[in-house]
């Protein structure tokens, strides 16, 4: 009889301050921040970025940047700080601009789960650009570790937030493929997965942050943020800082 893989468990963290929570149970955390941190992480690295270094405070990012002589990125309220070269807009992250760089980026939510978290067991950025590598790496880490996975929407302003919650879904529907046991808000965003995936990038422009970022004249980024696994890249934390892994 084949032997059945360990199963381990899946949780839904709601908002990035339960950050270290996740840590704290030894978890693998999944950081899902779809508009727009996540998105950018990826996007950086994917484009040849070195690594990114999340920063939780302008003033932090500015000491950073200086510091590694980085490319200085980041957004208070959707809008790029003054004196940073660039916003969070992950169109903005093109090749020609951080291939073989260092990014230093600081925003309202995203960064602040991945830096809240970093004593977890292992920290991952998630989005849908990169899913199934997320989802694979996520797997993988959890079997060698024998380890839960916490799966950390940042939400908006620590509010619920649409498209977080559909990519968690997204990522749960993989997991329990492979014998995950999911709570009960993982069971949930999977079914709402399972609704909207047809029809993903409608479903995420109905969402407050979606129509909110179409309100300051990112429409294109809603678009790109809700392509599916454009990138075959997990991003992982190693000593605060966010690199490209194959799974």
């Amino acid at each position: 009889m084949k032997k059945q893989p360990t199963r381990f468990n899946v949780r839904l963290e709601m908002e990035y301050r339960k950050s270290p929570v996740a840590a704290d149970r030894g978890d693998i955390i999944v950081a899902i921040d779809v508009l727009r941190c996540s998105s950018s992480i990826v996007t950086a690295l994917a484009n040849g970025a070195e690594e990114v270094i999340p920063a939780i405070s302008l003033g932090k990012a500015r000491s950073l940047a200086k510091a590694h002589r980085a490319v200085l990125a980041g957004e208070r309220k959707g809008i790029k700080p003054e004196g940073f070269q660039l916003g969070n807009s992950p169109l903005e992250f093109k090749r020609t601009v951080v291939e073989g760089r260092t990014v230093v980026l600081t925003t309202t939510s995203g960064t602040k789960a991945i830096i809240l978290g970093k004593k977890a067991r292992g920290m991952l950025v998630g989005s849908f650009l990169n899913l199934e590598a997320t989802a694979t790496l996520c797997l993988r880490l959890a079997r060698a570790s024998r380890s839960g996975v916490s799966l950390v929407t940042a939400g908006t302003g620590g509010a619920f937030s649409l498209e977080d919650f559909l990519c968690a879904g997204a990522i749960s529907s993989r997991l329990i493929q492979h014998n995950a046991m999911l709570d009960d808000g993982c069971w949930a965003s999977a079914h709402a997965w399972i609704d909207a995936r047809s029809n993903l990038r409608s479903v995420i422009r109905e969402g407050f942050h979606a129509k909110r970022l179409d309100s300051i004249h990112f429409s294109d980024d809603v678009d790109f943020c809700a392509r599916m696994n454009v990138f075959d890249i997990a991003a992982v934390l190693r000593d605060n800082r966010i690199v490209a892994v194959k799974p």
